[in-house]
């Protein structure tokens, strides 16, 4: 986008210091009906006169390239700015998500399996429910997992976003 204002720029001033037309003629005469059969070349140059001709289309038209290129630079940097903040949002989302998951209700659903485990052990409820406790568990690790996958692919969006290069492994 940069080097499509500077390219636009650039075309602004060549058509702005096209004031004068200047335009290489060749002549040819072919023979004369009456009189000697010859050909003849002149050279001529001939030049518009900036009185009436300022190439006023030719500069207006390199400005109006020159607007859209600068809008596109704006729009560009735009998109940039949302891109890295929609991905950096999303990034502490998912690591505040990720910590509490497994600060939180990791930790809850294993003290709900040892609790069922003892109630079985003691003959108060049925092996149903320490299945139960144990299938929350693993349900609480899948999500882990799946935390971590989504935090794994918001950073490299972020990466991405900023202009950073990906590390191969």
């Amino acid at each position: 986008a940069e080097l499509g204002v500077e390219a636009a720029g650039a075309r602004l001033g060549w058509e702005r210091a096209r004031v004068f037309g200047l335009v290489a003629r060749v002549d040819a005469f072919g023979p004369a009906p009456f009189g000697p059969s010859e050909v003849t070349a002149r050279l001529g140059v001939q030049a518009t006169l900036p009185i009436f001709h300022q190439n006023q289309f030719g500069i207006e038209r390199s400005e109006a390239e020159l607007d859209r290129a600068a809008w596109r630079y704006a729009q560009a940097r735009q998109q940039v700015v949302a891109e890295v903040t929609s991905a950096r949002a999303q990034v502490e989302q998912l690591r505040a998500a990720r910590r509490a998951w497994g600060e939180t209700v990791r930790p809850a659903a294993e003290d709900a399996v040892r609790g069922a485990e003892q109630s079985f052990a003691q003959g108060e409820s049925s092996w149903i429910a320490v299945l139960d406790a144990t299938r929350r568990v693993i349900d609480a690790r899948v999500r882990e997992v799946e935390l971590d996958a989504e935090l794994r692919r918001a950073l490299a969006q972020l990466q991405r976003s900023t202009g950073g290069r990906r590390e191969s492994r």
